[in-house]
């Protein structure tokens, strides 16, 4: 079944989905209540056994298209399956859990209209619950240090950026498709940081990632989400290491940084606040088992003072725990600057 969209639509908005339960819902309805009313909307289910598929038949009322791939393909190839699909000139990829205000399609498809050497325009997130309650995730107020002064940044700045920590939230962009098909979409072989690694292509190829200081997304956190699925292990850390060697390299030969810069240390930054998560919630072993890692695979990690801290912190118990969490809402306290975010 293919939707009516209206006349003419200049955005997609493409649903990749596996099992996506009873968050599907209210995805669909944000998604229903899009200004932008002829934007295209597509679910690709790929092989869900909850019913997913046809719950988004149900809740979407005639207006969004629903495919079913013939056999499971995973995230990454699922995302360019998605992708694939697009037939308008820009398109965002909706994740299944999440909620839109109802302006995000007309505003970044708006922000594309006006910047064509935009590769893609993104906005900022604000976190809920698995209930939907807003929440102030750490997660969102570290990354909106990097959204200072982004509207007037130019590439090498947005570069140096992200080569910090990647802001860019996966769930908030529209991409011009032209260009993201130029730079030839997703890297298949990645897991977990395949929209970072896009964003870097996008900047290595000529184009702006353009930044909307606005929260049209309500980014859901939960243990059952997509990305949270592929595995609680190492490997992510391993695989942000990764894009983030292979981006500063590319962009030091691109003259976007300076050869002088220092080493991305993101993977290491993520794997210490999520040692702070396991610490908290009893994991122990887990904990152990990501500092070990962070000391023997990770470039820097064996030397870094802040992952002697944690670990130190860690031999501590509880009194180690709420240590390092009130040094973390500290710093968060000093350094996350106030930016418009509704």
């Amino acid at each position: 079944m293919h939707m009516v969209a209206g006349p003419d639509p200049r955005i997609t908005l493409v649903v990749p989905c596996w099992n996506a339960g009873s968050h599907l819902r209210p995805l669909v309805e944000s998604l229903l209540a899009q200004t932008e009313t002829s934007a295209r909307l597509v679910l690709v289910d790929d092989g869900s056994d909850d019913g997913s598929a046809a719950l988004a038949r149900e809740c979407g009322r005639g207006r969004m298209e629903v495919l079913v791939n013939e056999r499971r393909l995973g995230l990454a190839a699922n995302w360019n399956r998605c992708a694939e699909l697009v037939d308008t000139r820009f398109f965002a990829l909706a994740h299944m859990d999440d909620v839109y205000e109802p302006d995000f399609a007309a505003t970044l498809a708006d922000v594309l209209d006006e910047r064509p050497a935009g590769a893609a325009a993104h906005c900022m997130a604000r976190g809920i619950d698995s209930h939907g309650a807003a929440i102030d995730a750490p997660q969102e107020r570290m990354k909106r240090r990097a959204w200072s002064g982004l509207d007037r940044a130019d590439r090498a700045t947005v570069y140096r950026r992200l080569l910090r920590s990647n802001f860019i939230a996966a769930p908030g962009v529209v991409w011009r498709t032209a260009v993201f098909r130029e730079f030839g979409g997703f890297d298949p072989r990645l897991r977990f940081a395949l929209d970072w690694d896009a964003s870097f292509r996008a900047l290595l190829a000529g184009y702006e990632l353009i930044g909307v200081p606005r929260a049209l997304v309500h980014y859901r956190r939960h243990d059952a989400s997509a990305t949270a699925a592929l595995g609680g292990g190492v490997e992510r850390y391993r695989e942000e290491a990764e894009v983030a060697a292979a981006a500063h390299a590319r962009g030091a030969a691109a003259g976007l940084i300076s050869a002088a810069t220092k080493p991305s240390r993101a993977a290491l930054d993520h794997l210490l606040y999520d040692v702070l998560l396991d610490l908290e919630g009893g994991r122990a072993d887990a904990a152990r088992t990501k500092l070990f890692f962070a000391r023997t695979s990770l470039p820097g990690g064996a030397r870094d003072p802040r992952r002697a801290c944690v670990a130190a912190a860690a031999r501590c118990g509880r009194f180690g725990c709420a240590a390092l969490r009130a040094g973390f809402e500290l710093f968060l306290a000093l350094r996350a600057p106030r930016v418009h975010s509704a």
